[in-house]
């Protein structure tokens, strides 16, 4: 299958500047993280797909696009009644052409939204009733150019299989397999791991081929093993794409040799149909890539209309490869395969792979410069025979081989692994992300710089390995640190008990080898400048610092700076991270709750139930007053959480609610807080919670007029009260004597103990011909008297009426006496991936949980209470949650250095960002690369970052 679209432009780098791909439909593909590598999963074998139910794809567009149709339709039929497909189904099933050949017709114009014409759009939209809406999507976006191979080609690359030594029960990788029509050619008894991106033809793949490995899933992503498969054949995706791989970029198809290779065991052989620019493109840099891994035994060039049936034509070649035993001496077909020649085609020069020029029998074909994909550039090759006599010819020209002894043994092992359950450690876990240095085939030291692989260059040199005293240390500490992230992936993996002691010995290995030549891995010197600043340097970590595994490989030892001595840490001696098996079954609804709160975060009643596997009401019953539903929020709280924070206002929402909150009504009742007394309550003028409606009774009453001739207003907003008082109200008795005076009148007086102020009295006087300001100290003295005498007469009055007073109280409390702390109990959680050997206090453990509900919360915990493990294990369980996406913590510079050594030895498996000491200081804008440095820190998926 030519599947131009089965991997996406993903960057396997968070920050890459691989540039988005856009697809037909304009949907843009986003980056992915890097996969993960495993031993595959192979049942027992199964014969290939009967002769008599496979059946040619028809040469029709319309009906191309009818069969595939009807395969849809018994996809989902066969699915919905989960069952096997019938031989007529499956015969139906294998008519599934791909898209690729009807794109153009069976979906929309993806720049006008319009059909070829009416019977197109019927068509199109019946394929639209078929599939979901992700469905669809993922036919348009997979496979806009995915054409299916000739069944000529296929069984002609079987027998070529079987030439070059590969046995009958093999285990062969087939990537972008699509419906699996490889798979259908296959010799009976050879097992198959299929790979396809699309999620239509790899099911149609499955129900076609049950009894084989069909994973539908990005092959870029898929996890496959390294040495370990005896064949790979399929026809690779071509599109303008450029992936990662190991340090280098590569085109896709490029990408799809690379991988397939590295999943070979020596004498494993690839056969792969692909385009011709594999072989012809003057950059050597796959050939080169694949020649040191296999040798080269042949290829087969197609002629242009090899596909044509299958809706295609293009120049194609089958190349052929075989892995070669590590150490062994090349021993390529033709040493010529990996240059590019000139060939004269009807006058003008093309380039063309110098295998092809030395074996021209190879070619299938006449060259020629007629009907070429790409206008007048390129060639075509027209056939000139019968292209199965012409492949069986060609097949025959390729050297012979037979699976070795040794082969054989490792075959026969590899079966008794997967039927006894023997255990192969697998690869390791890919880790090279933004910022991390590898080694490359050549022995230069690169660093991930912006999704790019850069030289690394220091002191003005470009490193290598097996260069100068820094290189070799930078490489030496490289090594460190891949060896300990595969310690910790064999203990999180659960490997056995021997394999994760092989995997702790090689690091002990490696560590006291580096030690032995460099001395501790944190060896610290002290120095002191002119001015007597203490200058603190880490030799052995020069420009390793700035790998974001740094932390790990520095906390291989605990050292002391004090005696510079070093010596070996937990990870060392034993397993301090380990596999948690997932929780299926409880036996209590309160497990079920505990393991809620714990892995959700929250109370999720059907997870209990599945837990628990008891119907909603009965897990509701057995928890009784543990949770509580929330009237207002309309989902289950725990009752820690329910019955705390604002309780007054709970009460009486669930009072509110009606009857089915009867029980949250009784529980709340018995939490209220106990009312405050009115001896208790300051009331005070001003008092924003006294209704307006009060003050103003008290000033009519003060100054002994109507209620309404001394109208009162409150801006709750701004805090500011303000008063209308009518004449009779300021020429009162009360306001201009009693509590007043001819120069404060006792309404102002009023209105300024409301808000907040003293009265101030000034006087006029001139000061030649200016007018001049003085305060008059008698009357104003006299003024704050009489203001104080209101204020005296509100406390005095404002308790004296009981209807008043029980009102008041009543209101006090509600407005400021209604919370109740929240008792925060942490028991229930557990840290996975945290170090085994650190265990959380229990305060700890309540702080988490805070930290976790509350969101905004302060650890005011004494010096070594643990605050430290407290913010690490915090930010990771609210990461794990999915409460954060990334975890900031900014410490203060001269406890940054005390901070991280301890974080990272806490929290092994997580991506941790320790900068040291001024690396991001806004006022050392000199500091060389701090701008780069803040960039990847953004760019870069880490679970925490300490500043």
């Amino acid at each position: 299958m030519i599947d131009f679209d089965a991997v996406s432009s993903d960057d396997p780098y968070p920050s890459t500047a691989f540039p988005r791909e856009s697809l037909a439909d304009g949907t843009l593909i986003e980056p992915k993280s890097p996969a993960v590598e495993e031993t595959p999963t192979v049942t027992s074998p199964r014969a290939a797909v009967p002769a008599e139910v496979l059946s040619p794809l028809a040469s029709g567009e319309k009906a191309k696009a009818r069969d595939i149709l009807a395969a849809i339709r018994i996809l989902k039929e066969i699915e919905h009644d989960r069952r096997d497909a019938t031989q007529q189904e499956r015969k139906a099933l294998s008519r599934f052409g791909g898209f690729g050949a009807v794109a153009l017709s069976i979906f929309p114009d993806p720049v006008t939204s319009t059909f070829k014409d009416a019977s197109w759009q019927a068509i199109g939209e019946e394929l639209k009733t078929l599939l979901s809406p992700e469905e669809y999507d993922s036919a348009k976006r997979t496979t806009f150019n995915a054409f299916y191979t000739s069944p000529t080609v296929m069984s002609a690359m079987h027998q070529a299989l079987g030439r070059l030594g590969v046995p009958g029960n093999g285990i062969v990788l087939e990537p972008g397999c699509g419906t699996g029509n490889f798979m259908s050619m296959g010799q009976e008894g050879t097992r198959f791991i299929g790979v396809e991106m699309d999620s239509i033809s790899g099911r149609i793949a499955r129900a076609l081929h049950p009894g084989q490995d069909i994973r539908i899933e990005n092959f870029r992503d898929s996890k496959l093993p390294e040495d370990r498969l005896d064949a790979v054949i399929g026809n690779v995706p071509f599109a303008d794409v450029k992936l990662d791989y190991r340090g280098q970029k590569l085109s896709l198809h490029d990408f799809f040799f690379a991988k397939s290779v590295d999943t070979l065991r020596p004498g494993g052989v690839l056969a792969l149909v692909t385009s011709h620019f594999t072989l012809d493109k003057q950059n050597a840099a796959i050939r080169e890539y694949l020649a040191s891994k296999a040798d080269f035994v042949g290829a087969i060039r197609l002629p242009s209309d090899a596909f044509k049936r299958e809706g295609t034509a293009v120049v194609t070649d089958i190349v052929f490869l075989r892995k070669r035993p590590l150490g062994e001496p090349a021993k390529h077909a033709d040493a010529d395969w990996l240059g590019v020649g000139q060939l004269p085609v009807e006058g003008a020069p093309v380039a063309v792979n110098r295998y092809f020029l030395n074996h021209p029998e190879m070619v299938l074909g006449e060259w020629s410069r007629k009907d070429t994909l790409y206008g007048r550039e390129g060639y075509s090759v027209t056939s000139n025979g019968n292209l199965a006599e012409q492949l069986q010819a060609a097949i025959g020209r390729l050297p012979e081989f037979t699976p070795s002894p040794a082969q054989e043994e490792d075959d026969a092992s590899l079966r008794r692994n997967h039927s006894v359950g023997g255990f192969t450690p697998p690869p390791p876990l890919p880790h090279i992300t933004e910022g991390s240095f590898f080694v490359r085939p050549d022995r230069v030291i690169c660093q991930i710089l912006a999704g790019q692989p850069e030289p690394v260059v220091y002191g003005g040199n470009a490193l290598k390995a097996s260069g100068n005293l820094t290189s070799k240390r930078l490489a030496a500490l490289v090594e460190l640190r891949d060896i300990a992230r595969r310690v910790l992936q064999s203990q999180n993996e659960g490997w056995p008990d021997k394999d994760r002691i092989d995997a702790r010995r090689e690091l002990n290995w490696a560590y006291d080898r580096f030690v032995g030549i460099y001395g501790p891995i944190n060896k610290t010197t002290f120095g002191e400048t002119a001015d007597g600043t203490v200058i603190r340097r880490m030799p052995n970590l020069v420009k390793f610092r700035e790998d974001p595994d740094a932390m790990l490989v520095m906390s291989l030892e605990e050292y002391d700076e004090a005696t510079g001595k070093a010596a070996k840490s937990a990870i060392m001696q034993k397993d301090v991270v380990g596999k948690t098996p997932p929780i299926t079954h409880v036996n209590s609804a309160e497990e079920g709750l505990l393991v809620s709160l714990n892995q959700r975060g929250a109370v999720d009643l059907p997870f209990i139930g599945e837990l628990y596997g008891k119907p909603r009401n009965q897990v509701i019953a057995e928890l009784g007053d543990l949770i509580f539903p929330d009237p207002e929020a309309k989902a289950w709280q725990t009752a820690d959480a329910y019955l705390s924070g604002n309780v007054r206002h709970k009460l009486a929402a669930a009072e509110q609610a009606g009857t089915a909150y009867a029980r949250n009504v009784k529980a709340l009742r018995n939490v209220q807080p106990e009312d405050v007394l009115p001896g208790d309550i300051d009331a005070n003028l001003g008092a924003p919670w006294i209704p307006v409606s009060d003050i103003q009774a008290f000033a009519a009453e003060l100054f002994h007029v109507a209620p309404s001739s001394i109208p009162v207003a409150h801006l709750v907003k701004d805090a500011v009260w303000s008063f209308e008082p009518d004449y009779a109200a300021k020429a009162s008795v009360a306001a201009t004597s009693e509590y007043g005076s001819s120069r404060a009148n006792g309404t102002w007086l009023l209105e300024l103990a409301l808000n907040m102020k003293s009265p101030t009295i000034y006087d006029t006087v001139m000061n030649g011909d200016r007018e001049d300001r003085v305060v008059n100290q008698e009357a104003t003295l006299s003024a704050r008297e009489k203001q104080k005498q209101i204020k005296e007469k509100f406390r005095s009055w404002v308790f004296t009426d009981p209807e008043r007073t029980e009102r008041l109280v009543r209101l006090y409390n509600d407005t400021y006496n209604n919370l109740r702390p929240r008792l925060f109990d942490g028991s229930h959680l557990d840290f996975p991936g945290m170090n085994q050997t650190i265990h959380l206090r229990p305060h700890q453990n309540d702080a988490v949980w805070r930290c976790m509900s509350s969101g905004n919360t302060l650890l005011a915990h004494v010096v070594g209470a643990g605050k430290t493990y407290t913010m690490a294990a915090a930010g990771m369980k609210m990461k794990q949650a999915g409460l954060r996406k990334k975890t900031h913590v900014r410490r203060t510079q001269s406890l940054a250095g005390a901070v991280c050594p301890r974080i990272r030895p806490a929290l092994p498996q997580r991506q941790v960002a320790c900068r040291r000491q001024g690396g991001f200081d806004a006022r050392a804008p000199q500091i060389p690369h701090r701008k780069d440095r803040q960039r990847r820190m953004g760019r870069h998926r880490y679970d925490a970052q300490f500043f």
